[in-house]
């Protein structure tokens, strides 16, 4: 068994799962080198996947770093061109000022046809190597949030990112936290399993794919924030305390419980253990 990353022989089983809509056993492998964690079978969901309406409510909405990166191009007289790769509804591509042009791939048509009714003219229900193929065009800025865990090939896709930047050319990207409260402290979310998510991500692995593309300028964590009913920690534990029956004990719980809990949400966030972001640019380290 090989990383797919850095391809050191050293991996070790780190688990394993049988995925009932897909009828398919998959084992997650750690790299003992770069600490990737990658599934085998290693290969991408079709578009039926990303066009499941039960989970497409989870993959959808606005994010920190779509503010984060939107502010820092709107302030680039530099960057006339985006593509976004992954554009979903087109959350990220609407905070980006008019005067730039926009361009957004996704092949979830479902949410290409919701882009398209918000304002978004240029987006298209394509992989990035056939836009590449049909538009021959070259970018200031190339975009992709919470995609590079989606890819069985993502050097290939790291090359073609390349090729497809102007010169002095701007890549953002990023990927779900590994040090999140949720692995810690509860359960590895439903989202985080194969063939959904192939990879998860170190920051040691992403360093060793992005820089033999690219020169990193800085890597950002998600700060401090209060959207503690929104995690997923919060939610199981509501929902264990509202299966019970008896109201006394479970209004008790709730008061003995939340508390502990919202502690250690707190302080897993001034840990910044949440979303990196990526920033890289060109040229090519030589």
């Amino acid at each position: 068994m090989q990383c797919p990353i850095c391809l050191s022989n050293i991996v070790n089983k780190s688990e394993e799962f049988y995925n009932n809509v897909y009828n398919k056993k998959y084992i997650y492998y750690k790299c003992s080198k770069c600490n990737i964690e990658f599934s085998v079978p290693f290969s991408s969901a079709g578009k039926e996947h990303y066009e499941d309406s039960k989970l497409h409510d989870q993959w959808y909405g606005d994010r920190w770093e779509f503010g984060e990166v939107s502010r820092a191009l709107n302030k680039n007289d530099n960057v006339k061109t985006v593509l976004e790769i992954g554009c979903g509804e087109g959350f990220f591509l609407g905070k980006l000022n008019s005067d730039k042009l926009k361009v957004g791939l996704d092949f979830n048509i479902k949410a290409i046809e919701i882009a398209k009714k918000s304002g978004l003219p240029n987006v298209h229900d394509m992989t990035l190597s056939e836009y590449r193929d049909k538009y021959n065009k070259k970018f200031d800025c190339i975009c992709f949030f919470h995609l590079l865990e989606h890819l069985d090939r993502p050097y290939e896709f790291l090359s073609t990112c390349y090729n497809m930047l102007n010169d002095n050319g701007l890549l953002f990207l990023s990927v779900p936290s590994w040090k999140r409260i949720e692995i810690k402290y509860s359960k590895r979310e439903n989202w985080d399993y194969a063939p959904h998510h192939l990879t998860r991500w170190s920051e040691n692995a992403i360093r060793i794919l992005i820089e033999s593309f690219f020169s990193i300028e800085d890597i950002k964590y998600e700060p401090l924030n209060f959207s503690f009913k929104k995690s997923f920690l919060f939610n199981e534990q509501v929902g264990k305390i509202n299966s019970i029956n008896n109201m006394f004990l479970r209004k008790t719980m709730k008061l003995i419980v939340l508390p502990y809990v919202y502690t250690i949400y707190i302080l897993n966030k001034i840990q910044h253990n949440s979303e990196p972001v990526v920033k890289l640019d060109l040229p090519k380290k030589q």
